[in-house]
């Protein structure tokens, strides 16, 4: 198939500045990447010079030659479309939902310092609590090593990394929900006695909701995605296949 790709003049910094008359046929060679090629599906730019200027969760990365290629893809009888491969030794930019995500794991932090530390938090609710914000520092952690790793699909941990992230997000989800119902409960159910009763057998049913859910949503994602029919293979969370993250189809 022609390539079609139109090259962009550069300002001082690299950045595209307008689009150039000129064709730029870029060579990729195999042999300069430390690992597989993954798969970007940020918005992209060609330039006079042969670099790559990519958007990455809103911030600027502009690629010597060596650290990428560009090919035309198609799947499941979808049109070809242009896509861009990254080197796995190729590292993005720190950008700024990083330092958000960053400060967001050292705020889980000291709240669960406080909610184990503190007498008056640590009751039952306050041990849900703990529970959610749990959780989520784990996925928070998980998504900064994401950040700061790229992808190698050929990787071992590739596919469990990818997995643990999912879990992690399923019982975030999980516990929150566990919050919100109890404190329900709670409200609509003032008598303590009945509430103290009751108490330890909604905890028991909690732990099994959040685990065994999430265990369960987990298996089967795992298990579609191993499996050979086309059907189930289409509900996969195909982590692994694009990247060692949870994703869909490709984005148009």
């Amino acid at each position: 198939m022609p390539f079609t790709l139109s090259a962009y003049e550069t300002d001082p910094e690299g950045r595209p500045v307008g689009r150039s008359n000129n064709t730029v046929l870029q060579n990729y060679d195999r042999h300069s990447c430390a690992g597989v090629i993954s798969l970007i599906d940020d918005r992209f730019m060609l330039t006079m010079d042969g670099n790559l200027f990519l958007i990455h969760e809103g911030d600027k990365w502009i690629l010597p030659a060596k650290d990428f290629c560009l090919e035309y893809l198609t799947e499941g009888g979808t049109p070809a479309v242009l896509r861009a491969f990254l080197c796995t030794n190729a590292k993005p930019p720190v950008s700024f939902l990083f330092w958000v995500k960053t400060l967001s794991v050292v705020c889980l932090v000291l709240t669960l310092i406080v909610y184990s530390t503190l007498p008056y938090l640590r009751n039952t609710h306050g041990y849900y609590v703990m529970f959610y914000m749990a959780c989520q520092l784990v996925y928070f952690v998980l998504d900064l090593i994401y950040d700061l790793v790229q992808d190698d699909i050929n990787n071992p941990l590739c596919i469990p990394f990818g997995y643990f992230a999912y879990f992690a997000t399923l019982t975030t989800c999980c516990w929150l929900n566990v919050i919100c119902f109890d404190i329900n409960w709670m409200l609509r159910y003032n008598n303590s006695t009945n509430r103290n009763t009751s108490k330890s057998v909604r905890t028991i049913m909690y732990h099994i909701y959040c685990w065994g859910f999430s265990s369960i949503c987990v298996s089967t994602g795992y298990l579609f995605q191993q499996s050979q029919n086309e059907k189930l293979l289409e509900l996969a969370p195909t982590i692994g296949k694009y990247n060692c993250f949870f994703n869909g189809k490709f984005t148009q």
